[in-house]
């Protein structure tokens, strides 16, 4: 349920189309920078209400403004108001690694865990 489409979550005769995988792939961007499940702390009932009503993860502090930029473009509510393929790996290629904090705290993060015998469960 965590990465279904909020149209087929509020109405099941909707069909699965390619901007339905859209969706999918926004919560996928966002738990890359999250290492987490979205919504990890909702009930199944209250997920499915949150995502209905439009709610969603909130961006991870030092994320890529302009990664942030596009997936949060890509879980739009309305189908139609998201970007197809060709412009997701449009934008992919022109983000620029140098303004990429998110790796390099993860990182920095991982060190620190490592050398204080912690181990994370999420790997970039």
């Amino acid at each position: 349920m965590l990465y279904m489409d909020p149209k087929i979550l509020k109405d099941h005769s909707v069909d699965l189309t390619k901007k339905s995988d859209i969706y999918s792939l926004a919560v996928l961007f966002w738990q890359l920078t999250s290492c987490k499940p979205p919504f990890d702390s909702e009930t199944e009932i209250g997920l499915k209400i949150c995502i209905i009503n439009g709610q969603r993860e909130i961006p991870i502090p030092n994320t890529n403004s302009e990664y942030v930029r596009l997936y949060q473009k890509c879980w739009e509510l309305e189908p139609d108001d998201r970007p197809d393929i060709s412009e997701i790996v449009t934008i992919l290629k022109s983000i620029s690694p140098e303004k990429n904090n998110t790796i390099a705290n993860f990182e920095e993060s991982e060190i620190t865990k490592e050398s204080e015998n912690y181990s994370l469960s999420c790997q970039v």
